[in-house]
């Protein structure tokens, strides 16, 4: 019903269970089937390239999420162009590890691929969400011959901490990732791990899921998400001091990145929320980027994140990079300090790799597996970068034991559980 009343004018349609009615504006899935003939389907007006094919939740950093509308053109324009950039070959097996109700798992992960011929490879409904296809990726690519692999940076990070053990993945031409910036000390590990390079992509809900693409023949520049997709104008303008762009940059200067072309969304579907963002067929998101002299584009985080010293715009992924590619670090995070004299100064906020992993399973510990004298530690190194170690006091009983290892054994660590 709350569907319903957000997304009036639109007919819901579903599988009925048996013994339900259906509610007023509910299509029964098989009863419109039975309704088409037998060799084709039947159709009403023939859609036109502007009109809307479907609306994407946006989840935004602030209030609740809004409703893009996507339009048929806008869709097919940005699959093109990925599958005209992304060096695919007919026959090429693709993970497909991005949810299929995410606007890059529908576009950029299926409709763009099967436009290039690919095959995919879907793991499980969960994705990388899932503890085991995690822990068996690397066996998975083995098996069914992948040559394409790709996760977000997150996922990306978690599967090339298992080992590849005696799984063959020679077959894999190239590695993929978006959604968020990816840290070069990961890019370097995965190069590490499979000989290949991977190549980022650069995209959004607001443009149809695609926006630039690292081309997966190119050797491409270290960090960047590679050229804009055909029919695509990207233009950097200089962020003032009042916070309002301005200029457009020259090569190399960090400014505020503004998209246009067909396969921008013509906005919210409540115009409220378009202002700002949305300026005929031109974007603006906030994204903080620059382009070289061949006119690469490089991510530099987002304008609010700006941190402006003594006049000196400074990208904070610049520090977070340098700091993430210590073993030891598993986050950073750079912000604007205020300061009298300079305005802001950065200062950078550090997650240690062990210390993370250390509170987490004391958490469980002292939670849901209900043994909170148990003394944990953490320590770099192992098969799969983290050992950790737990020792459940002797007064514990002793279900507990086995309740510990299936808790710890759904994570990516080795872990090793005694009594003492």
């Amino acid at each position: 019903m709350q569907l319903r009343q957000q997304l009036p004018g639109l007919t819901l349609l579903r599988v009925a269970r048996p013994g339900l009615p259906l509610e007023p504006g509910v299509i029964d899935f098989h009863q419109a089937l039975m309704a088409q003939p037998h060799d084709h389907l039947r159709f009403g007006a023939s859609r036109q390239g502007d009109d809307v094919a479907a609306y994407f939740h946006t989840g935004g950093t602030t209030g609740t999420p809004k409703l893009a509308a996507h339009t048929h053109r806008g869709q097919l324009t940005a699959a093109l162009g990925g599958a005209a950039m992304a060096n695919g070959r007919p026959g090429d097996i693709v993970t497909a590890t991005l949810p299929l109700f995410h606007v890059g798992g529908t576009i950029s992960g299926a409709l763009s691929q099967f436009m290039q011929g690919r095959q995919l490879l879907i793991m499980s409904p969960s994705g990388l969400r899932s503890p085991a296809m995690v822990q068996g990726f690397w066996r998975l690519v083995a098996q069914y011959r992948a040559t394409q692999v790709g996760a977000v940076p997150t996922s990306l990070g978690a599967v090339l901490e298992v080992p590849v053990g005696d799984a063959d993945i020679r077959g894999i031409r190239s590695g993929s990732t978006g959604a968020a910036l990816l840290p070069p000390a990961e890019g370097a590990r995965f190069r590490e791990v499979t000989g290949r390079n991977r190549h980022e992509i650069y995209g959004m809900t607001q443009a149809s899921a695609l926006i630039a693409i690292d081309p997966a023949g190119s050797t491409g520049g270290q960090g960047s998400v590679g050229w804009a997709l055909p029919y695509t104008r990207l233009q950097m303008r200089r962020l003032g001091l009042d916070g309002r762009p301005g200029d457009e940059c020259d090569a190399d200067e960090v400014g505020v990145i503004f998209t246009s072309g067909p396969h921008v969304s013509p906005g919210y579907r409540n115009r409220e929320h378009n202002p700002g963002v949305f300026d005929g067929d031109t974007l603006n998101r906030g994204d903080l980027g620059y382009k070289d002299s061949e006119g690469r584009l490089y991510m530099a985080g987002r304008s609010k994140d700006l941190i402006i010293r003594s006049g000196h715009n400074i990208d904070p992924a610049m520090i977070e990079n340098a700091l993430a590619t210590h073993p030891a670090v598993a986050l950073a995070a750079a912000v604007g300090m205020p300061d009298a004299y300079a305005g802001e100064l950065p200062v950078c906020y550090l997650v240690l790799r062990c210390d993370a992993a250390a509170r987490h399973v004391s958490a469980l510990l002292q939670g849901p597996l209900a043994c909170p004298d148990s003394k944990v530690s953490v320590e770099d190194g192992g098969k799969r970068g983290l050992r950790v170690s737990v020792i459940v006091p002797v007064s514990a009983p002793a279900a507990v034991v086995p309740s510990i290892e299936a808790a710890l054994a759904a994570h990516v660590f080795e872990a090793r559980v005694s009594v003492g």
